[in-house]
């Protein structure tokens, strides 16, 4: 590989790496377990849960159903009301069906949900004007250099280089963090939901509940983050000529997506009264 091709490359990996990333990052956060995934894989993956959780839902549900007659045997000394303890026995039936069909109900609400985060998202990458990149002209405004002053170019290139590789692998990273912790969320679900009709234990299913509905609305404050780098980035662009003052200031709003992409867990959090 010589000079110019090196160069060359640089130049791809920066500017490229810049346009490319607004819809890669917008497609890559609409994305459903099933498409990180193969759908047999997922649907494997929540047969094993099932097997693995359900046994032990059932169990909590279970007790709390003995532990509330219990407490109805005790208040009425011993003499039990009939229609007291099909009440209770009831109120637990929806429950029941609940917890059994945990994976059901997620999926239900995270298809509804998702489909207006990949609407969203669709809206967002067709209204935004990716720039036009002259490679051609960034090349030959490089070329007609000399020998040594290209030298200087890409030793000058190393920087805004190796940042934009670094910032682009911590962005998939915070982005597909996000995806997993909703998987996570997503295969115990039958354990929270075990504690719905328990009086004193019910608040660990609404936050359960809270949890998965911020990881969601994370989805939606991460797309708006994009939108909002991509009119940073995009300002004021030279785009025929390498300028490195001009380089270096479209790095400085990766750097901005990446703080803002951190703090939208804990923003769509206290948005839903969970942290």
């Amino acid at each position: 590989m010589d000079l110019l091709d090196a160069i060359n490359k640089y130049i791809l990996v920066i500017y490229e790496g810049l346009t490319d990333k607004v819809e890669e990052v917008a497609n890559l956060i609409a994305m459903s377990p099933g498409d990180l995934f193969a759908t047999d894989f997922w649907d494997t993956l929540l047969k094993t849960a099932s097997l693995a959780l359900m046994p032990f839902a059932l169990a909590i549900l279970g007790f709390f159903l003995a532990s509330e007659l219990y407490d109805l045997y005790c208040r009425s000394d011993g003499e039990l009301d009939a229609k007291l303890v099909s009440a209770t026995v009831f109120r637990f039936i929806i429950p029941y069906f609940v917890v059994l069909r945990s994976y059901d109900i997620l999926q239900i609400v995270f298809t509804l949900f998702n489909g207006i985060l990949k609407s969203l998202s669709r809206s967002l990458t067709v209204t935004l004007t990716p720039i036009e990149w002259d490679y051609q002209a960034l090349l030959d405004s490089v070329s007609g250099q000399p020998f040594l002053s290209q030298i200087a170019i890409l030793a000058q290139m190393q920087g805004p280089y190796l940042a934009v590789t670094v910032m682009g692998g911590v962005i998939w990273i915070i982005v597909y963090g996000r995806l997993f912790e909703m998987m996570l969320y997503w295969l115990v679900a039958p354990l929270p939901l075990a504690t719905l009709p328990s009086k004193e234990h019910s608040q660990t299913a609404k936050t359960y509940f809270k949890n998965f509905a911020a990881i969601m609305l994370q989805g939606v404050l991460m797309l708006l983050c994009v939108v909002i780098y991509s009119a940073l980035s995009w300002s004021n662009v030279n785009t025929t000529t390498i300028d490195w003052y001009s380089t270096w200031n479209l790095i400085w709003p990766m750097a901005i997506l990446i703080f803002a992409l951190l703090k939208t867990g804990t923003m769509a959090k206290r948005m839903c009264g969970t942290f």
